[in-house]
C-alpha cells in the first residue's frame, strides 16, 4: 500500500496493478475532475404528505402523494415513494403495503406506530369496529 499526501487529498494504492497516483512528475497543464453531487435532501427526506381515511370492514386504498399534490400541484413528484409513515388510527386496523392481498401489518388504536417501509401506496381496513387512521408521510 502507498499513501501519498497531495495537496488537498490523500491518495493511498493498495495491491499490485492499481494506478498509482504519485507520479514523480506533475503533468504538464493542471486537471480538475468535477463532480456533481444531487440536490442534498434534509435529512434523507425532501417530500412531506399527509392523509387521513375514514377505514370500515371494505378496504380502502392512499396513493401516496395525492394529498400533497391536491395541496400544492407537483410538491410530489410522480414515481417518489415514502421513505417513513408515522400512523395513528382511532380504532385497530390493518395496513396492507404496495398489494392489496400483501401481508396485513395490524396499526393498535391510540398508538403511533412508525414505518420505514419504502412504499407507493398502502391499504388500510378495520380490525372490529370502523375509524379513522392518520398518515404523516414523508419521501
Amino acid at each position: 500500500m502507498v499513501e501519498t499526501k497531495r495537496e488537498t487529498f490523500t491518495v493511498i494504492t493498495v495491491g499490485t496493478g492499481q494506478p498509482d497516483y504519485a507520479q514523480p512528475t506533475p503533468l504538464p497543464t493542471e486537471r480538475a475532475l468535477v463532480v456533481n453531487f444531487p440536490e442534498m435532501e434534509i435529512a434523507g427526506k425532501k417530500y412531506a404528505d399527509y392523509a387521513q381515511i375514514s377505514f370500515t370492514a371494505t378496504q380502502q386504498v392512499y396513493v401516496i402523494g395525492t394529498n400533497a399534490n391536491a395541496a400544492k400541484s407537483g410538491s410530489w413528484p410522480s414515481g417518489a415513494i415514502a421513505k417513513e409513515i408515522v400512523y395513528y388510527a382511532t380504532e385497530d386496523c390493518w395496513v396492507r403495503f404496495e398489494e392489496s392481498d400483501g401481508v396485513p401489518q395490524f396499526v393498535p388504536k391510540e398508538f403511533p406506530l412508525r414505518s420505514f417501509k419504502r412504499v407507493s401506496k398502502y391499504y388500510v381496513y378495520q380490525d372490529t369496529a370502523p375509524g379513522i387512521l392518520r398518515a404523516w408521510i414523508e419521501g
